[in-house]
């Protein structure tokens, strides 16, 4: 007899000679109005989290299949939390779209997304002490102000490309286009200036930040590995509390035509507009 676990699920096949394949079902749709915490569900369906509704996923395993999408609706609460872990389960899934609601994402890993999470009419969101691999775009921001942390907060985050190349259809063996992508905001703030314990990690990505915002505030980040072009900006921003390390391949772009490469003899042109700027 030979037993096998198919990959992205909790299926389990038994072959017997002369009595053919067995199948063991223990898989668990994802249903909002039936799931449990610490469990392990397959996504075959898009998932839409209806207005003034709360679904909290708390140390839950989703495998997501190809395209697929969860969207959450204006006044709707999203909240994955716990060691949960989101990925794709065969080529990229769609992402969070969060549309107006609110998106909060602790402690928890995001995978394989297109777009991991796009927030646009307001919504509010949380991103803190989570890991996000993979994505083609992590997070993607647009017509919101997000003046403070009580409506937009990224901290202690590590975005990432493992490998240096994204490894699922349609973008197989491309760089994330952006960690963060912001479109028509009034304020933006990347990191926590009170708590150095928070600092988020930037790998490798086309753009670690792309933001179109009249206000930019870039705090306790390190960018490292292959970032083409680390913060692209608009001119009312201010970095601080910024590293790079040396193996960091990168520009910074500074309103959109002043171009400094991260080199040594640059950090004093830098400091001009930023503070506790280091090259290591």
């Amino acid at each position: 007899m030979q037993v096998k676990k198919e990959a992205c699920s909790e299926n389990i096949f038994a072959c017997v000679r002369g009595l053919g394949v067995w199948k063991c079902d223990i898989v668990n749709e994802f249903d909002v109005n039936d799931y449990a915490q610490n469990r392990f569900y397959e996504v075959n369906n898009d998932i839409v989290i209806a207005s003034n509704t709360t679904i909290t996923l708390a140390g839950c395993t989703l495998a997501i299949a190809t395209g697929k999408k969860i969207t959450v609706e204006q006044n709707a609460t999203l909240i994955i939390e716990d060691n949960s872990y989101l990925y794709a389960c065969g080529d990229m899934w769609q992402g969070i779209i969060n549309n107006g609601g609110t998106v909060n994402i602790i402690n928890s890993t995001v995978e394989d997304a297109l777009i991991a999470n796009d927030t646009k009419n307001g919504g509010q969101f949380t991103l803190e002490n989570s890991t996000f691999d993979h994505n083609y775009i992590t997070l993607k921001i647009q017509n919101g102000d997000y003046v403070n942390m009580l409506t937009g907060k990224i901290t202690g985050c590590s975005f990432k490309c493992t490998g240096g190349q994204i490894t699922k259809a349609p973008h197989i063996n491309e760089l994330p286009r952006y960690h963060i992508f912001g479109v028509d905001l009034q304020n933006l703030t990347v990191g926590d200036a009170n708590n150095i314990l928070l600092q988020n990690n930037f790998g490798p990505a086309t753009f670690g930040i792309y933001a179109l915002t009249e206000n930019l505030t870039v705090v306790n980040n390190k960018f490292e590995g292959t970032l083409l072009r680390p913060i692209s900006k608009s001119a009312n921003s201010h970095l601080h509390q910024y590293k790079f390390r040396r193996r960091c391949n990168a520009k910074i772009e500074w309103n959109c035509n002043r171009w400094y490469r991260p080199r040594n003899k640059y950090i004093q042109r830098l400091s001009k507009w930023c503070d506790n700027v280091q090259y290591r």
